[in-house]
């Protein structure tokens, strides 16, 4: 085998490697575009930011829920604390995907999420949701 040819399969090679890890790397951090969009509301809840949690919303549950009102509740009920485990299951059908959390937040707190979202100009926003802990507070969409 010539030296040009050695140097192909070496090229080859490293080519084929990197793009194995780029994709398993998407893998890893990627996921269902309703999850990316649920966990986007999540993690800024969880950090006092309700404006960014609030822009999540589809316009209906906008218009059907003021930011006041969805900030107020989410200050008052604290089901948005730091949280030590998250497992989520995400089902699309028809159109409407549903974003399923199990979270344990401090003092080992248990909050179940079911959120519900549809597409809106291209991209997955929430038209429902519900959040309860384990000690039976409440935060959903007027609609819930």
């Amino acid at each position: 085998m010539s030296i040009h040819a050695k140097w192909f399969v070496v090229a080859s090679a490293a080519v084929i490697a990197i793009g194995a890890m780029v994709a398993v790397n998407f893998l890893l951090t990627s996921g269902p575009a309703p999850l990316m969009t649920t966990k986007a509301f999540y993690d800024a809840a969880e950090r006092g930011d309700y404006q960014e949690a609030y822009a999540q919303f589809h316009s209906d549950l906008q218009a059907a829920q003021s930011f006041q009102e969805f900030g107020a509740l989410a200050r008052d009920l604290e089901v948005f604390g730091h949280a030590t485990y998250r497992r989520w299951s995400t089902e699309v059908k028809d159109g409407v995907a549903t974003v399923e959390g199990a979270i344990t937040v401090e003092n080992d707190v248990q909050v179940s999420a079911v959120f519900r979202l549809v597409e809106e100009n291209g991209n997955w926003k929430i038209i429902t949701y519900t959040v309860q802990s384990g000690q039976s507070s409440v935060i959903s969409s007027p609609s819930s």
